[in-house]
């Protein structure tokens, strides 16, 4: 019997060590949604960087509505 106890009491310690603390969900989601939106920017800027037609096509479009 004694060594059952020590051996409960030995499990019990183990899973209390090997169990951190995890961040609330929503901080998950916002660090997720942050880092998303920051790779999706980067990228957007690289894209932009090599198709500067595109970029132009965009102002051009920007001024005829303007205008109208």
């Amino acid at each position: 019997m004694k060594q059952m106890s020590n051996i409960n009491n030995t499990n019990v310690k183990h899973k209390a060590m090997n169990t951190p603390r995890k961040p609330a969900t929503s901080k998950l989601v916002a660090s997720f949604d942050n880092e998303l939106q920051n790779i999706l920017s980067q990228d957007l800027k690289a894209f932009m960087a090599r198709n500067p037609f595109l970029m132009r096509k965009k102002q051009a479009m920007t001024t005829t509505l303007s205008v109208a």
